[in-house]
């Protein structure tokens, strides 16, 4: 076997998984009012069927005061499942069930979310000290005596209620600056009674809830604990504390396992590292908790994106099992393609971040390459059927969208022809993984060219698909994916200066001068990536958006991380404002609310990012020609990533 390490079985507490994959605490939205429902046990199911050696559920409120809260902070109207509600059994026992029938273990991970949450009206907040929410502002009530043995009950009782709906155990959630860890941090903690204080006292709340569950569910239910290892906030839990409460936790004798995380809402941005930090970017973390308590199972996690990465960390003893979150939604059959030999045929995690922003919009969870995900129930492997009758298929364009439906139509059986008029294949997708810092957005066409070819579609590069060409192949069904084009008038008229677009900038390298100011009507990664590049190469540069914020649409964790490079780089964020004119080498902006004009002086060039123009002459000139056509992913109407590759999966699927 190629990962020895990897698919050996690891006992936890007095079960054995499988393997050494534990599909992370992951939520996902998909819960049905507060229940379990068919749509979040389809979730669940496709990791199972993927291969993985556990679960651990996403965080389930294990108190009335935290429910409908997610483990993500957010009130969201569809609501958590709450383990502490006797009603929640039943359909708690059909997940267990269901998973228990592919050899996988199931951990429930119980949680009180404290002060931390992202929604923008302020719900029932409880935490050790009245202390505000660093993300939200929002600051808690201080918990009673009474209300804390309250929550010490609740969560035993929440145990008892996995164990008897046939969970194998469950993870306490005392990590990512939640209740628990709140208490045990000195960041969040400033009680003067017997819970705050010196260590062993912040301590005290986690070490009575650990000792209640073990009591209330017996030795041979698994219990695990999610620890924070670091928060990098003032007078927070750094690695040698962490290292001493792992150490109580062990000598309790009632902890099964330890799983590693870092982070609080001060500290967002490392709860999902993306690729402004290295692969394995806090293995050292797990490591050394590892070396503190010899003996108890360590669970690591953090940017361990492909098959190679985990055995390796396996291997050198820095853990006992690696968890995978984001991995798992690009990818539910990361497990099964890496212990049969196809780790190349993994889609791999880009670490974009956007799986984390939908949930916190309250969206249902989703994977910017991988359609699937949120929808296991509709478009779930064993849905993906064939074609009754299958079609001859041409496809224009091979990018994500176009890309995406040739691979799902040929796997349905349908024959078919994709024409992509540059050299190679990818798109845009490939014009961003140019960027220095952020080649791994180049997963997105490694997979699909690779799935392609694995599927069979006949694919011809450098060929212009023209009317006639498409005719020629007499298909029954047309996809035109051509994609989109920068619009070369979107500062307004023709302006005599230079202004480059960001496939100018990226693509040929243009020079930028000494100063350079940038207009952004996009908000998403491509301003910021392309600036990074800019402001390396030496370039003075300002970014200049209408928005309120520069990268607003980049998902919360991660615009922490671009805009902490960008001012590392010394590139200057202009908010409200837009282009007005230009006067001589001085650009004049208007601020977007007032009017008022200001000037930036001595500017080389002007970059323009946002306002691409579809690509849909061909589908114009087609229509009427052929009987089943259509127009998908920036052709269709000029978008991200994600909605070009879930234009082309629904294609690929209707035809």
């Amino acid at each position: 076997m190629a990962f020895p390490w990897l698919f050996a079985p690891v006992r936890l507490g007095r079960v054995t998984a499988k393997n050494r994959v534990m599909q992370l605490a992951t939520t996902n939205n998909l819960s049905d009012r507060g229940r379990v429902g068919d749509r979040l046990i389809a979730f669940y199911e496709e990791r199972a069927k993927g291969g993985v050696g556990s679960i651990v559920t996403e965080a389930l409120a294990a108190h009335a005061s935290s429910h409908g809260r997610s483990g993500t902070g957010t009130s969201r109207g569809r609501g958590g499942v709450g383990a502490f509600d006797r009603e929640a059994v039943a359909e708690l026992k059909r997940l267990a069930d269901t998973i228990h029938r592919y050899d996988v273990r199931i951990f429930g991970q119980l949680f009180h979310g404290g002060r931390q949450h992202h929604a923008t009206s302020i719900p029932l907040l409880w935490g050790p000290s009245p202390i505000a929410c660093p993300h939200s502002g929002g600051v808690p009530h201080e918990m009673t005596h009474e209300e804390i043995r309250s929550v010490v009950a609740s969560l035993a009782d929440a145990a008892a209620n996995l164990r008897e709906a046939g969970f194998d155990g469950v993870e306490i959630h005392g990590a990512q600056g939640h209740l628990i860890q709140e208490f045990i941090s000195g960041y969040s903690n400033r009680r003067t009674d017997e819970y705050g204080g010196r260590l062993e006292n912040r301590m005290r709340l986690a070490l009575e809830i650990v000792r209640a569950v073990r009591e209330a569910c017996g030795a041979d239910f698994v219990l695990g604990f999610r620890l924070g290892a670091e928060e990098l906030s003032p007078g927070g839990i750094t690695l040698d504390e962490a290292c001493r409460v792992a150490q109580m936790l062990a000598a309790t004798g009632a902890v099964d396992y330890l799983s590693i995380s870092v982070g609080n809402f001060n500290s967002i941005e490392i709860h999902t590292p993306d690729r402004h930090y290295p692969p394995l970017a806090f293995i050292d973390y797990p490591a050394r908790i590892k070396a503190a308590t010899p003996g108890l199972p360590v669970i690591a996690c953090g940017r361990v994106i492909t098959p190679e990465r985990a055995e390796e960390v396996l291997a050198r003893g820095q853990a006992d099992a690696v968890g995978l979150c984001r991995p798992l939604l690009a990818d539910a059959e990361w497990a099964r393609k890496a212990a049969d030999g196809r780790g190349g045929e993994i889609r791999r995690c880009i670490s974009c971040n956007q799986c984390w922003g939908w949930v916190v919009a309250d969206r249902p969870v989703g994977c910017v390459h991988n359609a699937t995900t949120g929808r296991e129930l509709e478009w779930g492997a064993s849905t993906l059927t064939r074609a009754a009758r299958p079609k001859r298929v041409v496809v224009v364009g091979g990018g994500p969208s176009g890309l995406e439906a040739a691979r799902v139509a040929a796997e349905r059986g349908h024959r078919v022809v994709l024409f992509e008029r540059l050299d190679r294949l990818g798109g845009a997708v490939r014009l961003a993984a140019s960027i220095p810092g952020h080649e791994e957005i180049g997963y997105v066409a490694e997979f699909l060219v690779g799935a392609v070819e694995r599927a069979g579609v006949d694919v011809r590069l450098g060929v212009e698909a023209t009317v006639g060409r498409v005719l020629a192949e007499r298909p029954d069904a047309v996809v035109v994916a051509a994609g989109s084009t920068p619009d070369p008038e979107g500062l307004g008229a023709p302006i005599d200066f230079p202004v480059y677009t960001v496939h100018e900038v990226v693509r040929e390298r243009v020079p930028t001068g000494r100063r350079a100011v940038m207009f952004d009507e996009d908000g998403y990664y491509p301003a910021c990536e392309t600036a990074e590049l800019v402001a390396r190469a030496g370039t003075k540069l300002y970014i200049v958006t209408r928005f309120w914020e520069v990268g607003r649409e980049i998902p919360a964790t991660s615009r922490v991380t671009t805009l902490r490079a960008l001012d590392q780089l010394g590139v200057e964020l202009i908010p409200n404002a837009w282009f007005s004119r230009v006067e001589g080498r001085s650009v004049v902006l208007a601020h977007h609310l007032t009017g008022r004009e200001w000037s930036i002086e001595d500017v080389d060039c002007l970059i323009y990012v946002g306002g691409n123009r579809a690509q849909d002459d061909l589908h114009r000139a087609l229509t009427g020609r052929v009987s089943e056509l259509y127009c998908i992913g920036d052709a269709y109407m000029p978008r991200r990533i994600a909605d070009a590759v879930g234009d082309g999966h629904r294609v690929g699927r209707e035809l």
